[in-house]
């Protein structure tokens, strides 16, 4: 199996020695580039790559980000920047839809990766949080579960 492992230090280190203990071809990356991971690659038997290279552009399990704008260059460079990041950009449309990714909808905080934020984003329903769409008066508060401000205050003195 071809395994790519993005950090190289106690626990990527131990990972990657694993795997090739396994027979799995790895491909270990760093923050640093591949250039500073050739003793350890020489040592383990991985190939040292960008951590591009370890998780490409829509590997499945690589986080995606939603991305929505009517200015088509603008959310271009944004879409760049995601994947520079390390991350999958989706185009989740104009501002129009920009409320299918506000608090309390399917994709809101999530860890999905492109297809699950496709996925996501269309089953997100208007009607769900009106106090996120964008309205002629002011927006009423949405109270949710666990907000931070339901928080009970400390005890600690």
């Amino acid at each position: 199996m071809k395994i790519g492992i993005i950090g190289a230090g106690h626990i990527g280190g131990t990972l990657t020695r694993r795997f090739r203990a396994l027979g799995h071809e790895v491909f270990v990356a760093n923050s640093r580039g591949p250039e500073t991971l050739a003793d350890f690659a020489a040592e383990t038997g991985a190939t040292a790559v960008t951590v591009k290279e370890a998780q490409p552009a829509g590997s499945p399990g690589r986080i995606a980000l939603p991305v929505a704008g009517d200015h088509k260059a603008a959310k271009a460079v944004v879409l760049k920047l995601i994947d520079e990041l390390g991350f999958d950009g989706v185009d989740a449309g104009g501002l129009d839809d920009s409320w299918k990714q506000q608090p309390g909808s399917p994709v809101y905080g999530t860890d999905l990766d492109a297809e699950g934020v496709r996925l996501a984003l269309s089953e997100a329903k208007p009607d769900r949080l009106p106090g996120f769409r964008a309205t002629s008066g002011a927006a009423a508060p949405v109270k949710r579960p666990n907000d931070w401000r339901e928080a009970p205050e400390s005890t600690a003195r």
